[in-house]
C-alpha cells in the first residue's frame, strides 16, 4: 500500500471521530431535550432542525462503516478494496446515489454545525424571553401594590397591565420560542411606573403644599 493510501485512511478515520463528536454532543444536550418537546408540540423551525440531525445520524453510520473496511482493507493489503473505498462512488446513499466517504463526512459535518447552530438559537431565544417575560412580571406586580397603596388601582395605566401579562404568560406557555410583542408589555410597565412615581410623589408632597 501506498503512503498516500495511508495517510488519506489515517485522514478519514480523524475526521470520522470529529463528525461522531459534534453528533453525540448535540444529543446530550440539555437545549436538544427542549428542541425536541417543542417539535412534539408542533413547532416547525425546531422539527426542521430535528430532521437535518436525523438526515446526519443516517448518513453518519454508513461513512463509519466505509472507513471501518477501509482499515481493514489497508491492514490485510487488499489493493482492490482500499483503491475501491478511498473513491468517488464508495458510500451508497439512501436516496441512491453514491459518494465517496469524504463527501458523506463533510455533508455530516455540515449538518451537525447547522443543527447546533439553530438548536441553540431556538433555546437561546426561549430563555431570553422567558427572562424578560419574568423581569417584567415582576415589575408589574411590584407596580399593582404600590398603585393600589396610592388608590389607583383602577387608573387605565395600570389595569392595562393584568390581561397583557396574562397574555404573555399564555403565549409562553404555548410557545416560548415565539413569545408575542415583549416591547409592548414592557412599554405598559413603563407606563405604569410613571404613573405610580407621580402619584407617590403627589402623596409625599401633598403635606407640604397643604401646610404652605
Amino acid at each position: 500500500m501506498s503512503q498516500r493510501q495511508d495517510e488519506a485512511t489515517r485522514q478519514l478515520g480523524e475526521a470520522l471521530t470529529d463528525v461522531a463528536s459534534a453528533l453525540y454532543a448535540i444529543d446530550s444536550s440539555g437545549d436538544l431535550l427542549f428542541v425536541r418537546a417543542q417539535a412534539d408540540a408542533g413547532n416547525a423551525a425546531a422539527q426542521k432542525a430535528l430532521e437535518s440531525l436525523a438526515g446526519a445520524w443516517e448518513r453518519y453510520p454508513l461513512a463509519k462503516e466505509a472507513v471501518d473496511e477501509l482499515e481493514k482493507g489497508l491492514a490485510a493489503g487488499r489493493h482492490a478494496t482500499v483503491v475501491g473505498l478511498l473513491g468517488r462512488s464508495a458510500v451508497a446513499l439512501p436516496d441512491g446515489t453514491n459518494a465517496s466517504i469524504e463527501a458523506v463526512l463533510t455533508d455530516v459535518r455540515k449538518r451537525a454545525a447547522k443543527v447546533a447552530t439553530e438548536v441553540a438559537r431556538i433555546a437561546d431565544g426561549a430563555r431570553q424571553a422567558l427572562l424578560r417575560l419574568d423581569a417584567a412580571s415582576t415589575a408589574a406586580r411590584g407596580l399593582l401594590v404600590r398603585a393600589a397603596a396610592v388608590g389607583a388601582g383602577a387608573d387605565p395605566e395600570i389595569t392595562s397591565l393584568r390581561p397583557a401579562l396574562d397574555e404573555a404568560n399564555a403565549a409562553v406557555v404555548a410557545d416560548p420560542t415565539a413569545v408575542p410583542d415583549l416591547a409592548r408589555l414592557d412599554r405598559l410597565v413603563e407606563a405604569a411606573r410613571v404613573r405610580v412615581d407621580a402619584l407617590e410623589r403627589g402623596r409625599a408632597q401633598f403635606p407640604a403644599d397643604l401646610a404652605a
